[in-house]
């Protein structure tokens, strides 16, 4: 029997060993499987037009250099006919620069109040040195054989160097106005990040841009919305919008007069505009949504549309049974930025993967498609607005023949406006161009000096194999007459070597006619078959609020944000004006959700309400978001002592100051408001002020807002008071941005750890 008993207990084991050891298996192929998915997706990102990520570990850790051929011969040659005014050594110039990277820029975000202290850090003469930290892990001959250029990317390596500062500059350059608030930093990202005497540098942008107090941008990236003279009160449509760095720029110049002449900072209250941010890839708009969260907006609308195929709109006049004859409702919109998808080559200096893969086809297959986005903005401008046309390519076939068939088939009811940024220099746009394209099946052996490319002088003579592949009659420049080409020098072209920078192509086109009879308005709709718009007439109109709840209302497949009209009881909506003390002109009808819970009530401004009354029957709109976070209904987490069924976020809370005449409290000066920056809560008998003290010992518990008053316009923390002591109810990036402006270095150093950012 014992023996028994032991061949079992052995059987027992033996099968329990046999299951881990299963276990262990199915555990190292879901490992190998993740490590394989991971490892394509590096690969993806390192083909990826952002080329960012143009490396992966491999199973031991180590980094796996991925190399690009720099330079090609095919692109010399292609670009010398394009560009003959250039001279062999201006050309030399030209394309050694494209094969540098390029250095870091960014601009101060002037709509934070004490914007000016943000740039007092950085323009710092000492700013690089008191930032960079030493280190001597590696031998002092491999620091003096780095090359500021060369692609570093290995721990060895880049992490460890020790730089000399003197090749480092943090400089204002005075393109933007109003001349001190765009920087440059005179090292290339990589380096930037993976440098760890930098490390410090590179956090502090970092943080600064997760808060919402710079923006990282190109320089070139800023020209349209800089051309485009926007004004405060202009409806914006940004037609082509992900990642957003020009609508975040944008919407800058709304809420700040500074551009233009004034300089108060940010006034929400002001700001009669708003913000339509469309982009046609699904997620790349989510990433849109990411980068509009920082800056706390009630102004900004994100879309997931093709931006050929936009909607018809009409505006509707509420609470009227009908349209008066003849006032055209169709929404339009005062300026419109149309950054179109393009073949980049002029932005190679940060993909470098396109020098083995640039190509002549993939400019010639973006030519249609670029110019059916111009020919919709248009359609969508008000006559006596601005549309700039720009993209990152070299390549006149994406840049002069797109704006010369606009000039065509508009003719007289468009103009190119002539501008200029003081002290940047721009190129005239170009009057003739060669149309080329690689030969097909060319034989190798023929000899190194034929030429890869075929030369078209008119449509008529390109065979028909070549017309397959995208060549078409509006490319040339010969298929316009003089009269649109003489036009074309008002179009701008940036050269990497002229600034330090990447290529562009820019033009501001005005809208001076109206041009409806020339072309068939309901075409866009028709052919929007990704997201199935049909054609509409314009709707009945509307007298009641609760019908908008509809327009919110997501039906596409491809959003999961769903948006609805704020349906709140009228108990929670006398709550919330009798907590706060609201006035009665509090816009409720403003307030939408995306749960039907209602936990996070989220504000539209005005405009952005009237801009979707337009879509009330017929549903076109995608929305993918909207609003800034206002109102979060409590939990219970703060017991039953709390009366506070809805606490204001801190995201949105300048948004509803304006209308508080209860749980609002002002600090007499900033020493008083500092002092609750400097913890995250505080007992009621610490706070040194005797009259704060007293004004917040007779809230009752719940949320309440500390104010501080800065010219003309406020600065604020969102708080909530317990029995007998406070806390701050802001996010680890809000408090960030408002150490920064209101702390000194020493202030901000005690209580790093406290918040827990690095110092």
């Amino acid at each position: 029997m014992e023996e028994t008993k032991n061949i079992e207990q052995q059987a027992s084991v033996q099968k329990q060993d046999g299951n881990k050891e299963k276990k262990y298996n199915k555990w190292q192929q879901t490992k190998d499987k993740k490590r394989q998915k991971q490892q394509r997706k590096f690969e993806y990102w390192a083909s990826n037009a952002d080329g960012q990520k143009a490396k992966h570990k491999n199973g031991e850790g180590d980094y796996k250099q991925i190399d690009y051929a720099i330079g090609s011969a095919k692109f010399d040659e292609y670009y010398k006919k394009q560009f003959p005014y250039m001279g062999e050594e201006e050309f030399i110039e030209f394309t050694k620069i494209l094969q540098e990277k390029l250095p870091v820029t960014f601009r101060i975000n002037q709509t934070e109040l004490h914007h000016e202290r943000v740039i007092k850090i950085f323009s710092d003469p000492k700013f690089i040195e008191s930032h960079y930290s030493r280190t001597d892990e590696i031998a002092q001959k491999e620091v003096m054989n780095l090359d500021m250029n060369q692609r570093t990317e290995r721990p060895d390596g880049i992490r460890n160097a020790n730089l000399d500062l003197a090749q480092i500059a943090l400089e204002q350059k005075p393109y933007y106005p109003p001349g001190n608030i765009l920087f440059e930093l005179t090292v290339p990202r990589e380096l930037l990040k993976k440098n760890v005497g930098l490390k410090a540098v590179h956090k502090l942008i970092q943080q600064s841009n997760d808060a919402g107090l710079l923006t990282r941008q190109e320089i070139v990236s800023m020209l349209p919305p800089l051309l485009l003279d926007i004004q405060a009160n202009h409806a914006v449509f940004d037609m082509c919008a992900a990642p957003g760095s020009k609508t975040a720029q944008i919407f800058e110049i709304l809420m700040c007069d500074q551009l233009y002449g004034g300089g108060k900072g940010s006034n929400i209250q002001e700001c009669q505009g708003f913000i339509v941010a469309n982009d046609a890839d699904n997620k790349r708009a989510y990433m849109l949504t990411h980068q509009m969260n920082r800056l706390n907006t009630s102004n900004i609308l994100i879309l997931n549309h093709n931006a050929q195929n936009f909607p018809n709109l009409y505006y509707q006049l509420q609470h009227q049974p009908a349209t008066p004859e003849g006032l055209d409702t169709r929404v339009r919109f005062d300026r419109i930025v149309c950054d179109v998808p393009c073949s980049s080559d002029a932005a190679i200096r940060k993909i470098p993967q396109k020098w083995e893969k640039w190509n002549t086809n993939d400019g010639a297959s973006l030519h249609v498609l670029q110019a059916k986005i111009l020919f919709r903005g248009l359609q969508l401008l008000k006559v006596g607005g601005k549309i700039s046309y720009s993209t990152c390519s070299l390549n006149p076939v994406e840049d002069e023949s797109v704006v010369a068939s606009a000039l065509k088939k508009f003719a007289g009811c468009i103009e190119l406006v002539k501008v200029e940024v003081k002290g940047f220099k721009f190129r005239e746009g170009l009057t003739d161009w060669k149309v080329m394209s690689l030969i097909k099946n060319q034989d190798k052996t023929e000899g190194a000096n034929q030429s890869p490319f075929i030369e078209f002088d008119s449509i008529e003579n390109v065979p028909q194999d070549y017309i397959h592949k995208g060549i078409k009659d509006t490319m040339f420049a010969n298929h316009y007459d003089e009269q649109i080409r003489k036009q074309l020098v008002n179009c701008l072209r940036v050269f990497p070597h002229d600034q330090n920078t990447s290529g562009f192509f820019i033009t501001i086109i005005r809208k001076i006619k109206d041009f409806d009879s020339l072309i068939d308005t309901s075409k866009p709709q028709q052919e929007e078959n990704k997201f199935q718009q049909n054609i509409v007439n314009p709707p009945q109109q509307i007298s009641t609020k609760t019908e908008l709840s509809r327009i919110i209302q997501q039906k596409s497949k491809h959003c999961t944000f769903e948006f609805t009209r704020c349906e709140l009881k009228d108990s929670d909506i006398e709550w919330i004006k009798g907590y706060y003390g609201l006035t009665d002109d509090f816009p409720i009808d403003q307030l939408v959700t995306q749960s039907s819970d209602m936990k996070k009530l989220f504000f539209i401004s005005s405009q952005v309400s009237k801009f979707l009354y337009s879509d009330v029957n017929t549903h076109n709109l995608n929305i993918i978001n909207m609003g800034v976070q206002l109102f979060i209904r409590n939990t219970s987490k703060y017991g039953s002592t709390s009366e506070c069924i809805f606490r204001i976020s801190q995201d949105g809370a300048l948004n509803v100051i304006p209308y508080m005449t209860r749980r609002l409290i002002y600090a007499a000066n900033e020493e008083e408001f500092k002092q609750f920056l400097m913890a995250k809560s505080m007992e009621l008998d610490e706070i040194k002020s005797e009259k704060l003290r007293a004004e917040i010992s007779n809230q009752t518990v719940g949320c309440f807002i500390l104010a501080i008053k800065v010219g003309e316009n406020v600065e604020a923390i969102t708080m909530h008071k317990f029995p007998k002591a406070v806390s701050i109810m802001i996010s680890k990036e809000g408090i960030f941005s408002l150490h920064l402006r209101y702390l000194s270095v020493e202030e901000r150093s005690k209580v790093a750890s406290i918040f827990e950012y690095d110092k």
